[in-house]
This record gives C-alpha cells, sequence and structure tokens, in this order.
C-alpha cells in the first residue's frame, strides 16, 4: 500500500474506463484542448470519439426527445451548414458555433434578399416549413396585385415552386386568410405529398380553389402529383363573423373576431368548430383584435393588453389590466448602449429595475400589446408594447381540480378571473411577471421559449434568454388595493440589434413579418429601412420595396 501511495501516479496510469469517465464532465471547449496539448487524451478521444460526441450532444439537447442520429438532432435546421454533418462531432461544432453566432461572438451569413429576382410578387406575409424546407409568400395585402402565393424551395431560395393576405402554416396545413374589414372565411390547403403518404383526409374544395389548383399546376408543369412544394385546396372554413386575427397551432386554429369579443377554435383536420370563447372586448375598439396565438392549455390574445383564457374551462385566467401595465413599465430602466463591447451586433445592456419614486422616467399614457407568442412548452408566454416594452409572464401551467366549498364569487384582481375549478391562489402563486424595454418602438414579435427576436423602429433585435437568472433588483408590485405578486428579475442582461436589418436610426417601419427557426430568422422588409417617398400624380406616394431577408447562424459570413 505504502509503495502505491509514494508511487508517482499520473493520469496515464488510469484505465481507459476512468479517463472516459473523466471526459463526462467536460465541455467541448475543454475536450478541444485535450485533443491539441496531449496524445493520450488525443488518442482516447478520438478511439471513443462516437461515445464522447453522443454524450455532449444530449447535454446540448433542449428537447426531451432522444436523439437517434445527428441527422434527427438537426431537424428543423434550414441552413446548408446543417446538410453537411455527419457524426456527432459535427453536430457539436454545428451546435456550438450557432450559439455563439446568436449571441454575437461571430459574424453569422445574412442577405438583405434571399430570394433576388425569384420574387414576383411583392410580399407581405411570409411562413417556414422547416420539415419541409419550403417558404411560402404571399403578396402585400395593400398593393392591387391578386392574392397569389408562392412556394420557395430553402434548399435553393431563388428557385421557385409551383405559384399559387396573411398565411399561417403547421402541421402541413397552410391556412390563406384575409383581415381586411368584411372578410369571414379561410381557405383550407395541405402539402400533397401529405396527402398522399400520411393520411387521406377528406376533400371538399371550392370550385374558385380547383381553379387556383389548375392554373398553379399548369403553370408549373406538373405531371406527376403528388410532387415537392404542390399543395392541394382542401375546403373553406366559414366564420360566424369577420374575422381580425388567427393563428394556427396544429391541429387547432384559432380565430379571433373583429369586434373583439368572440374567439373560435377549429379543428383543422375536419374543418368543424370545436369551441366558442367569449372574451372581455378592448374599449379601443382599433386595438379589438391585434394578435392571438394557442396551445394546449390556453389562448393568448393580444388586444390593447394582454390576455389569457383556459381553453378547459373557456375562462380569463390572467390579464394584464392597462392600469398595471402603466404601472409596471414605471419600474423599468431604458437599455444603455454599450460602445465598448467587442460583441458582432450592437450590444444594449438592460440595467434591471429601479424604484419608481427615484428618478423617475413618466410611462406612455397608452400603450398596447401589438403581439404575444407563447412557448412551446406552453409555460410562459411574451408580449411586446408598442412602445419598446417586452414582456415574460411565467408559471401559466396549473392543475385543474375542484376547491373546496363554493367560491364563485371569488374575484382575484391581479387581472386574474378564476376560472371554475381551478383554486385561484395556486395560479397566483405560480404567476410571474418580468419585462425590460427596447430601444425604440416594436411591431413583431417571435419567441421559441430560448430566446425573443422582435423588430421595431431601429430594426431587429435579438433576446437570448438564461434560465439561470441573474441578481436584479426586485419589487413587490400592488396590482389592485388587496394583492401584490413580485416582479421577477429578466432572464437576460443583455439585447442585440442585428445589422444589416438594424441601426442606430428610428427609420425601420417596412417590416410586415419575422419568424425563427433553429438556426435561422427570416424578415419581410424594405431593405432601404424605411418607407421611399416617390412624387406621382401630383402628389407623395409611398414605395414598399419589400424582400426576404435571411440570417443563417450556423453559417459563417462571407468574406
Amino acid at each position: 500500500m505504502e509503495r502505491w501511495m509514494d508511487a508517482k501516479m499520473t493520469y496515464s496510469d488510469l484505465p481507459t474506463e476512468c479517463l472516459l469517465r473523466v471526459l463526462n464532465f467536460l465541455a467541448l471547449r475543454d475536450i478541444a484542448t485535450l485533443l491539441q496539448t496531449s496524445k493520450l487524451w488525443n488518442s482516447i478521444i478520438n478511439t471513443n470519439e462516437h461515445t464522447i460526441y453522443l454524450q455532449l450532444a444530449e447535454e446540448l439537447n433542449t428537447t426531451s426527445a432522444l436523439l437517434g442520429s445527428p441527422l434527427d438532432a438537426l431537424s428543423g435546421w434550414l441552413s446548408q451548414e446543417a446538410s453537411k454533418v455527419r457524426s456527432w462531432k459535427g453536430y457539436c461544432r454545428l451546435y456550438i458555433t450557432t450559439e455563439r453566432r446568436w449571441n454575437g461572438k461571430e459574424r453569422p451569413y445574412s442577405t438583405r434578399d434571399v430570394l433576388q429576382s425569384a420574387q414576383q410578387t411583392r410580399v407581405g406575409w411570409i411562413k417556414i416549413d422547416t420539415e419541409k424546407e419550403l417558404l411560402l409568400m404571399t403578396g402585400d395585402e395593400e398593393s392591387d396585385e391578386d392574392n397569389c402565393v408562392a412556394v420557395h424551395c430553402l434548399r435553393d431560395p431563388t428557385c421557385e415552386v409551383p405559384s399559387f393576405t396573411r398565411i399561417e402554416i403547421s402541421g402541413g396545413f397552410v391556412i390563406f386568410g384575409n383581415v381586411r374589414a368584411g372578410s369571414d372565411s379561410f381557405e383550407v390547403w395541405r402539402w400533397a405529398e401529405d396527402q398522399e403518404s400520411i393520411s387521406q383526409i377528406i376533400r371538399q374544395p371550392t370550385d374558385e380553389q380547383s381553379q387556383k389548383y389548375e392554373r398553379a399546376v399548369l403553370f408549373a408543369g406538373i405531371r406527376n402529383s403528388p410532387c415537392r412544394g404542390e399543395l392541394l385546396p382542401m375546403g373553406v372554413l366559414q366564420q360566424p363573423d369577420e374575422l381580425r386575427a388567427y393563428r394556427l397551432v396544429y391541429p387547432t386554429l384559432c380565430v379571433g373576431n373583429h369586434a373583439g369579443d368572440r374567439l373560435w377554435l377549429w379543428d383543422i383536420r375536419t374543418r368543424q368548430l370545436i369551441q366558442t370563447i367569449r372574451i372581455e372586448p378592448s374599449p379601443y375598439q382599433e386595438f379589438s383584435m391585434v394578435y392571438v396565438d394557442v396551445n394546449e392549455l390556453n389562448v393568448f390574445v393580444a388586444t390593447h393588453t394582454v390576455s389569457v383564457y383556459s381553453r378547459t374551462t373557456g375562462e380569463c385566467v390572467f390579464q394584464l389590466k392597462e392600469v398595471e401595465l402603466r404601472r409596471l413599465a414605471g419600474y423599468v430602466t431604458p437599455p444603455i448602449p454599450n460602445h465598448d463591447s467587442d460583441n458582432v451586433f450592437q450590444e444594449y445592456v438592460l440595467p434591471g429595475y429601479h424604484d419608481p419614486r427615484i428618478n423617475v422616467t413618466p410611462p406612455y399614457l397608452l400603450d398596447i400589446v401589438v403581439a404575444v407568442r407563447a412557448s412551446p412548452e406552453g409555460d410562459n408566454c411574451v408580449a411586446v408594447t408598442h412602445w419598446g416594452y417586452i414582456i415574460l409572464i411565467s408559471g401559466l401551467k396549473y392543475e385543474v381540480h375542484e376547491p373546496p366549498g363554493d367560491h364563485s364569487s371569488d374575484r382575484i384582481n391581479l387581472g386574474v378571473t378564476p376560472a371554475s375549478g381551478i383554486e385561484s391562489t395556486s395560479l397566483l402563486a405560480n404567476i410571474r411577471i418580468s419585462l425590460i424595454r427596447a430601444e425604440g418602438t416594436l411591431q413583431h414579435l417571435d419567441y421559441d421559449g430560448r430566446r425573443i427576436l422582435v423588430f421595431g423602429s431601429h430594426g431587429l433585435g435579438i433576446v437570448n434568454l438564461d434560465r439561470g437568472g441573474w441578481p436584479a433588483n426586485n419589487f413587490d408590485v400592488s396590482f389592485s388595493d388587496w394583492s401584490r405578486s413580485e416582479l421577477s428579475p429578466f432572464p437576460a442582461q443583455t439585447m442585440y440589434l442585428v445589422p444589416p436589418f438594424s441601426g442606430d436610426t428610428d427609420i425601420y417601419r417596412g417590416c410586415t413579418c419575422l419568424q425563427m427557426t433553429a438556426d435561422t430568422c427570416w424578415v419581410a422588409w424594405s431593405p432601404e429601412g424605411h418607407d421611399s417617398i416617390m412624387v406621382g400624380r401630383g402628389f407623395p406616394q409611398f414605395n414598399f420595396t419589400k424582400t426576404v431577408g435571411m440570417i443563417d447562424f450556423a453559417r459563417p459570413a462571407s468574406d
């Protein structure tokens, strides 16, 4: 025993099993260092490469799904770089470099106009089908052009697949609708490949849809159906009233009416109305129904404020009232530009909260929520306001059970109306509110649970969330005369404006749509950054040069 203790042992004396165990605790950058500094470690790592990098990939995986292959792990990635990955080692390298570019540590590839000459119509709305690697684009509603839909292949965006208002896509179904006053119906289409190979669903196309389909097939020269990018008409959904906002999250289509007092939930597979929810209308008719989102538990509604309705009961389970939003805004410190940062993006520091009684910056008298998006997990949502506030509402999952006794007359005033069968005290205890303020005004939002993407008067902004939390000032905020809640720290310390879609000046007003995937973001916008003015017919006219811009975070910037 003494001989063993006196002997000078090093890691080279340890068995391979022990060394592999050590590698389990190392990050990718540490493994890269060992590869460059030690012949023994280099040999161990290269010999057991598959096992080591698979374990690293499982640690990087943000979903609960098991990783079967690098191809499975890269499901939903659109970059050409992802198609080059053949091993877990390549996956780990691509994942790390992509995250670095999302955080501005390296410059990603970007283009102001990804479609170039293939774009035949002035873009109004875009949607990405990550599974099919297709981009659907509709014409601008304000133009005089026909409401056509173009399908572009993302393997080569300049290649247009058959040419066929606002558009929604989920689960292989495509919804075309028009939110102009007087519209009360949707067209339902589906990828022909899915109709053929996944499930046969009854089709009831209208004559108009059939004519559109026949023209598109003739124009595209399709001889053998189904083909890639081919859409089949399924039928029309007739709404009970004029529509104002809608969102498709397969298999549910959520529709808000123009009056702002009804939500309709449809099953897109059967095209049947499955639920109607009455909602509290906004006192401001112009903002009666701005945006909606839906998941399995709740419906999220943006009017002049943000509300959450339970799908189980149809009752309002959370509402941030106008006066409460104004009060919360008084706690938020505006972002501070960090000119000393070496980040490739324009960095802004988020200072946290301050006591509104000290050094008060009066909030705007009227602010409205312009968009709301739920997280994929369904336990939180993000809302953004016109004047640049980004609100994170967490703790939205709850258990449904009957509370003891009759509490039908109880009302909780944290902007919350307790629903029947839900214990309101546990719901209140779970809800947490955090908010920050962006530079300038905001118009568009996308959110995937890990990062927030916004577009406003200063262009494209990214907030990367850190769920580990940061030290910050906390305040107990009174939401009514007798209910209080904690204003929680926002899980981020910085936000970034991302070139070439952003700048210091307040001129970026040409965006109509924003979408994010695991490795890219897409924006329908005016490359000039602002509306150019033409003089014609004796008076000024606004000219929108709309294109589709893209940032590929998995791909390095071009030299």
